[in-house]
């Protein structure tokens, strides 16, 4: 007796290219890392 086994197809994820958000104002965005970085060390 044999059986045979198909293979699950993949999903397919779709990621949009925007949301049409801005993604974040660079000052803010460098204050945080600077902020993150300093705690780091």
């Amino acid at each position: 007796m044999s059986a045979t086994v198909t293979p699950p197809k993949p999903v397919v994820v779709n990621y949009p290219d925007s949301d049409g958000q801005p993604m974040v104002d660079n000052t803010v965005q460098f204050r945080w890392a600077g902020n993150w970085s300093a705690s780091r060390r």
